[in-house]
């Protein structure tokens, strides 16, 4: 755990692999949950990959084949979870009709997430 870049810089020169800052963490967590409202996780995978939840309402009606989200925006809704329920379906077929208030988990770059309203 290092508190300063030259926290970092000394633990790298006796030979830590790992230094993490958890301040820094939590603090660019937070403003991803600020400005993107419904983000469940950030993803280490990739750069700016993550997960956001949000609920069905203008896409009600509409199946996930037809929404064809992967090719349109480079999302995958990963899990549909309808209202009432506890537990999030995943994997979700393509032809899967949302409906009003159903809550998606969506998996995709954090650029196209901030700009999706469903």
């Amino acid at each position: 755990k290092a508190v300063s870049e030259e926290h970092e810089t000394v633990l790298r020169k006796l030979g830590v692999e790992e230094v993490v800052f958890p301040e820094r963490f939590a603090a660019q967590e937070l403003a991803r949950k600020l400005v993107i409202p419904g983000v469940v996780d950030y993803l280490s995978l990739s750069e700016g990959v993550m997960v956001r939840e949000m609920e069905v309402r203008d896409w009600a009606g509409k199946s996930l084949r037809q929404l064809d989200l992967p090719n349109v925006s480079g999302l995958q809704v990963i899990a549909v979870k309808p209202p009432g329920k506890r537990q999030f379906d995943f994997v979700p077929k393509a032809d899967r009709v949302l409906r009003s208030r159903d809550i998606l988990l969506l998996l995709g770059h954090e650029e196209e997430l901030s700009k999706l309203k469903a």
